[in-house]
C-alpha cells in the first residue's frame, strides 16, 4: 500500500472486512515526509473485498487530519 506524505505525520492504516471488523493494522506510527510503502499480508484471510482506512495527522496541531478510505480485493 503506497502513500506519500508532504510533511512528517503520524500514520495509521487499518484493514476492515465488509462487516466492519478490523482484520489488520498495517501501519501505526510516525513517518517522515516522502514516499512510503507498507505491506498487507492477507494470507490468513479469505478471498474477498476489504476496506483500507488511512489517517495522517501532521505534527503541527493546527493542521487538519487527512483521511482516505478505499477498497481492495484479496484473491487467492
Amino acid at each position: 500500500i503506497p502513500f506519500d506524505l508532504p510533511e512528517a505525520s503520524r500514520v495509521q492504516i487499518q484493514i476492515y472486512d465488509l462487516t466492519g471488523r478490523e482484520v489488520a493494522v498495517v501501519a501505526s506510527g510516525q513517518y517522515s515526509a516522502g514516499s512510503h510503502m507498507v505491506t498487507f499480508n492477507g494470507s490468513g484471510l479469505p478471498s474477498g473485498i476489504y476496506i483500507i482506512r488511512a489517517q495522517m495527522l501532521a505534527e503541527d496541531p493546527k493542521r487538519e487530519m487527512h483521511r482516505f478510505t478505499g477498497k481492495m480485493m484479496l484473491m487467492k
